[in-house]
């Protein structure tokens, strides 16, 4: 074999059938289901092409592995991988499909085997990698990649092609002088379907495009979706044609740039009887002679030859709806006269004659440029003759061109019956051929489901069913929990009747079905679509199953698991305390509910920008009565005046989000309590009767606005109060203010406590310790009784004290008592013997009581009594038990 160029040969049968490449799941995908797929993958970036791809387009064998190469020529450094995705589609009729996406670190392919690299992504190489490609896979791929928040699309051509299998038979034909033969071209198990074969003739250099007598059928499909293709060259060759190379030149798409096999032709003198007695000498040559050429003549002319009629070549199993032609050449016939007679016997029904023409009274069977053509009424069959023709012996020839588009109802095991009667032919000439006619079983892909299955979210389950014929089609859908028997939630039989299989499922699940019949091949593309509201507790981890039974088939069915996942709600940050305090230990929470599963909850807080690690916490989660998780963060933190206006974030990463979820809280205000750190009094000692001023600063408060009111003990007092107004101190950025109170002292504000209430904010503060309790010069003030017991438990006496101070004169009646008795033993008292610097006396008196003569039933208590005293003033001991 050898492979030259050639000039392009058109085909002269009518109609010609061009075949095409089956698109259906580009078609569909791009309505419905692309949506369903994308409308949840969580890109966020810019519309701007920033990102430079390299892509170019590829040529490629069918059942090969191959690259789709995509190159990022700008690849940003110190990349994340999270940030980083690439989705793969496939333009289709209506719009692209996905083939492959990646996102956050996780992948899913559209078509079986599909992968990339995810090593190489970082590199810049986001290259797909199709295993066993197919003719189907042909088409325009987009590459589109985000580098958050950059991005880069580019498009390009994937042409899929099956090279022909091309054979010529016979290899050697030896033709006698005056006869026929024909030879063979096929071309078998190629793809697409565009190809053409031109016949060629050489002779010692010489090579000469061959027009006439050629029947090339239409390209039919095979079952393995490959075409093939049969070209047939009639050959009448004279004397001189002797060593002719008959060349069958293909061109294909697959072929650089052509492709031809080869035929040698013989052409074999018929042996004439010379056998003349030798008694006639040479009387009789002049005869003999012209009676050999009156025979030649006669045989080349005149003599009757019954025509050939070749074979219908119609593959054993049509498809359903699907137009195929065929072709048979009836040739080399004289005379004229010839009866050609189709039959169609379908199954228990009366065959139907198809008559072709009767051209007793014809010179030619059909004129220039007309077409005899006769139909089956039901539409299915239709057959053609044309090309009618005169050669120079006077034989003729024509060609019946045969169309059928089968029904598998009314067509599978029918016969088409050919007669050919001819005067040179004692018996009808002809063939019989047996019709089996298929359905196209569906093809069923992958289960489409949204990248989040969201608890209380509607979901769709999509299942693509293409490419099938005829349209019946049952489609079941079955769900499986785990450890438990598979069952079925629906059913929509081949009369489009939908039927649920319990009451909760036809509560809570719903169906529906796009579909689109090509009008080419009438095959059918539906969608299935089950739709529901999915829960964790119902619905996690739960197998779905999508069955699809056809006359083409038993039943072919896809499965998905599915995982439900709820995304995290949350509630407002909120502050414990009524306030913020500067420099006091805050405390922030958020509760985060409604998630599932447990495990990738991630919660992080921040100040601003910045993230706060020191502090926070995540409480234990507690599983609701729905299946769902909730929790408590805190953030533990002291805020500063620099902190003021600044935004806390409670920030929640969860594998059921796209991207994180946040909740800010401004600490728009810090506060500062008021603080009184002294009372003073004017006289230091006062006098009973005489007047005296108690003063006070309220200091190191924010914000300004706080009010004053003095008390004694938790009584309110107004009269004789003078506050000024707050002021600002530069040096502590805090706010104070003075307050004073003159009144006279009376013998009831003896021993009482003096202090002041501040309101501020709405939050009412005393300070932390009495800072005046009220005494006169020269009345004695008595102490409680202070109790001792850190020796007790060494068996050591129990101690208890008493001071009495300020009294004036030093005589004073100061004694421990139990009911009624005196107690003198273990009494220890100690009395000043000179006055203070105000010139009072004071003392301090002690008792120890031993755990043997402790009474836990008596009332021990120290008496004191003086003059100044109208009553007798006693301290009781509480002593615990």
């Amino acid at each position: 074999m050898k492979k030259n160029g050639g000039q392009a040969l058109s085909c002269f049968l009518m109609p010609v059938y061009i075949s095409y490449v089956l698109e259906k799941m580009g078609r569909f995908l791009a309505g419905t289901t692309f949506l369903i797929v994308l409308s949840t993958l969580g890109f966020f970036v810019t519309e701007a092409n920033d990102l430079k791809l390299e892509v170019k387009d590829l040529d490629a064998l069918a059942k090969t592995d191959i690259t789709l190469k995509c190159l990022i020529k700008n690849m940003p450094t110190n990349v994340k991988l999270e940030n980083v995705g690439v989705v793969w589609t496939k333009q289709g009729a209506d719009g692209a499909t996905p083939v492959y996406t990646f996102q956050t670190g996780k992948t899913e392919a559209k078509r079986d085997g599909a992968y990339m690299n995810e090593t190489e992504l970082l590199n810049g190489d986001a290259s797909l990698h199709l295993p066993n490609v197919q003719f189907e896979d042909e088409g325009s791929y987009t590459c589109i990649v985000y580098v958050t928040p950059s991005k880069g699309e580019k498009q390009f051509q994937l042409f899929v092609s099956e090279r022909p299998n091309v054979a010529i038979e016979p290899k050697e034909v030896e033709v006698l002088l005056g006869n026929e033969r024909s030879i063979e071209c096929t071309a078998n198990n190629f793809y697409p379907s565009k190809i053409n074969i031109k016949w060629i003739k050489m002779k010692e250099g010489r090579s000469d495009l061959i027009t006439d007598n050629i029947c090339t059928g239409s390209p039919t499909k095979n079952g393995q979706g490959a075409f093939d293709i049969l070209s047939r060259i009639i050959v009448m060759p004279e004397l001189e044609d002797n060593s002719y190379v008959y060349r069958c030149q293909v061109e294909h798409r697959t072929f650089e740039p052509t492709y031809f096999v080869e035929s040698s032709l013989r052409v074999k003198e018929p042996e004439v009887p010379s056998k003349v007695p030798v008694v006639l000498g040479i009387l009789f040559p002049v005869l003999l002679l012209a009676a050999v050429s009156g025979f030649l003549l006669y045989l080349k002319f005149f003599k009757s030859i019954a025509p050939q009629v070749t074979e219908l070549q119609i593959p054993d199993e049509l498809k359903h709806k699907e137009k195929s032609v065929f072709s048979c050449l009836v040739s080399g016939f004289r005379p004229k006269s010839i009866i050609l007679n189709l039959y169609l016997e379908r199954e228990r029904k009366p065959a139907i004659h198809i008559s072709g023409p009767k051209a007793e009274h014809q010179e030619r069977i059909i004129e220039d440029n007309e077409l005899l053509a006769f139909s089956d009424p039901e539409g299915s069959f239709e057959a053609s003759i044309l090309h009618d023709k005169k050669h120079g012996d006077g034989t003729r020839s024509f060609t019946l061109t045969i169309t059928i588009v089968p029904d598998i109802y009314i067509d599978n095991y029918a016969y088409l019956k050919l007669q050919v009667q001819h005067t040179a032919s004692v018996h009808p000439i002809g063939w019989n051929k047996k019709i089996n006619v298929i359905g196209v079983k569906p093809r069923i892909n992958q289960i489409l489901i949204p990248p989040i299955i969201a608890h209380g979210d509607l979901v769709a389950l999509t299942c693509p069913i293409n490419g099938f014929k005829p349209r019946p089609l049952i489609i079941t859908w079955y769900k499986q929990k785990p450890r438990e028997n598979k069952k079925k939630i629906l059913c929509l039989d081949e009369k489009e009747d939908l039927k649920y299989f319990s009451d909760n499922d036809l509560l809570k699940f719903h169906h529906s079905i796009s579909e689109m019949m090509d009008k080419n091949d009438c095959t059918h593309d539906v969608i299935s679509v089950l739709t529901f509201i999915p829960s964790v507790m119902d619905d996690d981890k739960a197998t779905f199953f999508c069955e699809a039974k056809h006359i083409a088939t038993c039943s072919v069915q896809r499965e998905k698991d599915i995982h439900v996942k709820a995304t995290p709600k949350l509630d407002p940050i909120m502050l414990k305390d009524e306030a913020a305090i500067v420099g006091a230990p805050m405390v922030l929470s958020c509760r985060i509910h409604s998630y599932y599963p447990q495990t990738s909850l991630k919660v992080s807080w921040y100040l601003g920008d910045t993230l706060v690690t020191e502090g926070s916490d995540v409480g234990t989660p507690k599983q609701l009565d729905d299946g769902l998780f909730s929790c408590i963060s805190t953030l533990k933190t002291v805020p500063y005046w620099p902190d003021v206006n600044k935004v806390f974030k409670c920030l929640v990463e969860h594998e059921s989000l796209p991207e994180f979820r946040e909740t800010k809280w401004t600490l728009e205000e810090l506060v500062s309590p008021p603080k009184v750190y002294e009372i003073l009094s004017d006289p230091k000692l006062p006098v009973l009767g005489m007047p005296l001023t108690l003063s006070c600063v309220v200091t190191e408060f924010y914000p300004k606005d706080c009010t004053v009111v003095w008390v004694r003990g938790f009584e309110r007092m107004e009269d004789g109060t003078k506050t000024e107004e707050p002021e600002f101190d530069e040096e502590k950025r805090l706010y104070y203010r003075r307050t004073q109170r003159t009144f006279y002292p009376t013998l009831n504000d003896l021993g009482s406590h003096f202090s002041v209430e501040m309101i501020h904010r709405g939050i009412t503060y005393r300070p932390d310790k009495d800072l005046f309790v009220m005494r006169f010069k020269g009345i004695p003030t008595v102490s409680e009784v202070m109790v001792d017991l850190t020796a007790c438990s060494s068996g050591k006496p129990v101690t208890l004290s008493c001071n009495v101070t300020g009294f004036i004169p030093k005589t004073i009646t100061a004694e421990w008592r139990q009911g009624q008795r005196t107690v003198t033993e273990g009494v220890k008292t100690i009395c000043n013997d000179s006055p203070d610097k105000h010139g009072c006396y004071n003392l301090s008196s002690t008792l120890e009581l031993s755990p043997k003569k402790l009474d836990l039933n008596s009332d021990y208590y120290f008496y004191v009594h003086h003059e100044k005293l109208q009553d007798p003033i006693t301290r009781h001991a509480d002593i615990p038990e």
